[in-house]
C-alpha cells in the first residue's frame, strides 16, 4: 500500500488545489495510491523557506505530523511526504518510488550536489525507517532546518536519490534560485516539478502556472 501526505498552511492553499490536487487526481490516484491532508496554521508569517523565527514552530508541527503517520503505517507499507508545491505530469513517480524502496528504505528528492531536499520522501516503514524518522522529530523539536538535519542523519539508512528526471527543480537548470523572470526550461520525459528554489509563494504560483499551460495538464 502506498500513501501520500502534505502537510498545508494558507499561504499554499490556493498552490495545492490549483496545482498539486488536480494533477494528483488526474496521474497518481488512478495508481491506487491514497492521500491524505493535515491543515496546519499559518505559524511562519513570512511564508518563505527559513524565513522567519516561526519556521522552526511549523517544522515541529510538521515533523509531529509526519512521526504520526509512521506510528500508525503498517509495516512493509509505503509513505509519501511531499511539499505542496508540487505538480506531477505523469504516474511515473509511483514506478521509481516502488523500485528504488524494493532494496533501499528511502528515497529523497535531489537538492543541489550531493545532498537530498526534504520537499518529496519516500519510505517503506520498518524498524529501521521508524527510528530514523523518530530520531528526526526529536532533533527538530529543538532545532530548525529539517532539510540540513536530513542531509546530517541520511547514513543512518539505506537511500536512494530520486533521478533529476523524476522530481525536477529549477535548479536542475540554472543551479541558482529563480526570481520569477528568468528562461524555465520543460526537458522532456519528467514526472513532476518541484518549485523549490523558487523565490517567494507569488513565483512558486507563476512557475507552476507556467508548466500546466505549457504542458496542456
Amino acid at each position: 500500500m502506498i500513501k501520500m501526505f502534505v502537510y498545508l498552511t494558507p499561504s499554499h492553499k490556493e498552490m495545492f488545489e490549483k496545482y498539486f490536487y488536480p494533477s494528483f487526481k488526474k496521474f497518481i490516484e488512478p495508481r491506487g495510491v491514497t492521500f491524505e491532508m493535515e491543515y496546519g496554521d499559518q505559524v511562519c508569517s513570512s511564508a518563505t523557506y527559513n524565513g522567519d523565527g516561526s519556521h522552526k514552530l511549523w517544522e515541529e508541527r510538521l515533523w509531529e505530523y509526519y512521526w504520526q503517520i509512521c506510528v500508525d503505517t503498517r509495516i512493509n507499507d509505503i509513505i509519501m511526504f511531499v511539499d505542496a508545491d508540487v505538480i506531477f505530469l505523469n504516474d511515473n513517480i509511483i514506478d521509481s518510488t516502488i523500485k528504488g524502496l524494493n532494496s533501499n528504505d528511502a528515497m529523497f528528492a535531489r537538492d543541489k550536489h550531493f545532498s537530498i531536499s526534504a520537499g518529496f520522501q519516500a519510505y517503506r516503514i520498518s524498524n529501521v525507517t521508524k527510528t530514523f524518522l523518530e530520531v528526526a522529530r526529536k532533533i527538530l523539536s529543538y532545532s530548525k532546518n529539517d532539510q540540513v538535519v536530513l542531509n546530517k542523519l541520511k547514513r543512518r539508512i539505506d537511500y536512494k536519490r530520486y533521478d533529476w528526471k523524476d522530481v525536477y527543480s529549477i535548479y536542475h537548470y540554472n543551479h541558482k534560485v529563480w526570481n520569477g523572470n528568468s528562461r524555465i526550461v520543460i526537458p522532456s520525459n519528467i514526472s513532476c516539478f518541484h518549485a523549490n528554489w523558487t523565490m517567494g509563494v507569488e513565483n512558486k504560483m507563476k512557475f507552476l502556472s507556467v508548466i500546466k499551460n505549457y504542458l496542456d495538464i
